[in-house]
């Protein structure tokens, strides 16, 4: 961020503090932000009504993030080199960063606990694969999975790393912190501008990062409903696991839209039971084309639902989940379920590899 003679000027005749903690500036520029300030200039407003929900969220992440590395440290000694190791670390950070409130470790100790715990998990799931027979050969021998399909396997089973995007979005944020600094006349120059990536950097990153598009379960079901939780339901009747998978397959509803059900969301139509998909206390939609309602499909019937609804109201329950938690800096109902499923399928649930192409 570069500055004319006049405004160099006007820096050395009404200076900010240099040896404020970046806290102190990261927390206040959070506090203005709130209040509807565009964090580019000194007097801008802009509204808060145009800024959703997961841009506070990505501020309040990142300034919370980079606490943890400057905290009490003077926003002066703050160097690019510094910049450059914090977001090496959040490289090596896994996807599901930021996601927990209870956290308290240091970002640098979570990557290095992830990437060592990574690493061994995958040399066992490797052994594993190469020493489990997956039928018999033509002799009679033990047939076991190819080279190939063991590599794609593995692949399937990594842990996402923080997505590029996601660890750009960040340094967009901590320019603009820094910009606060100079704005405030606490520093003269912005150490992101040697840091952040360039359009070309960003892009390459993001190529790097190949597909993240999320995994499209199609004929890939079976496999998740062989799997013992839910042909013989070891978890109890009212698993929440397997019925909001079921949920999500007969009505293609959301996981948080589910997860946030309440008893007198469902009620009898004609016979139909319908499900509504609402806005309320303690449920959220994404948009206000979101709210609709949804018959039940008969599968949802002999499979319990009516049973798990009247079990519910039995114990005295107003939720259909009522077990489920709220975690993480958006307070969802889906990021703690999120972890839980996304860890039963990699214990319990082997995909077969994406056939090649014709």
């Amino acid at each position: 961020m570069g500055f004319s003679a006049e405004e160099r000027a006007r820096f050395n005749a009404d200076p900010g503090d240099p040896r404020t903690p970046f806290a102190d500036i990261a927390n206040a520029y959070l506090t203005e932000r709130t209040s509807g300030k565009s964090g580019k200039r000194l007097h801008a407003m802009s509204r808060t009504s145009d800024r959703n929900a997961a841009e506070m969220a990505n501020e309040a992440s990142t300034v919370k993030f980079l606490n943890h590395f400057f905290g009490k440290k003077p926003i002066i000694e703050i160097r690019a080199k510094d910049l450059v190791e914090v977001f090496e670390v959040a490289m090596r950070l896994p996807n599901s960063y930021g996601r927990s409130n209870s956290e308290k470790r240091h970002p640098r100790e979570i990557a290095n606990q992830f990437v060592t715990k990574e690493a061994a998990r995958l040399k066992l799931l490797e052994h594993k694969l190469k020493t489990t027979a997956i039928g018999k050969n033509d002799d009679g021998s033990e047939k076991f999975d190819s080279i190939g399909n063991i590599e794609e396997q593995l692949a399937a089973a990594e842990t996402p790393m923080m997505a590029a995007n996601t660890i750009y979005r960040k340094m967009q944020e901590a320019k603009r912190v820094f910009e606060f600094a100079c704005m405030k006349r606490h520093i003269l120059f912005n150490p992101m501008d040697e840091v952040i990536w360039t359009t070309a950097e960003h892009n390459k990153r993001v190529e790097q990062d190949g597909d993240r598009a999320r995994l499209i379960w199609g004929d890939k079901l079976v496999g998740l409903f062989r799997t013992e939780r839910f042909r013989t339901w070891s978890n109890g009747p009212d698993d929440a696991l397997v019925w909001v998978v079921l949920l999500a397959v007969f009505t293609g509803a959301r996981m948080e839209e589910l997860l946030q059900l309440k008893l007198a969301d469902f009620e009898w139509h004609d016979q139909i039971l319908i499900m509504n998909i609402r806005n309320g206390a303690n449920q959220h939609l994404k948009n206000k084309q979101s709210n609709r309602r949804v018959p039940i499909h008969p599968s949802l019937l002999k499979l319990g639902l009516v049973d798990l609804i009247e079990h519910q109201k039995t114990h005295g329950e107003l939720r259909l989940f009522p077990d489920r938690k709220r975690i993480g800096n958006r307070d969802r109902l889906s990021t703690e379920f999120s972890e839980d499923f996304t860890n039963f399928r990699k214990e319990s649930v082997t995909l077969p590899p994406a056939p090649n192409p014709v």
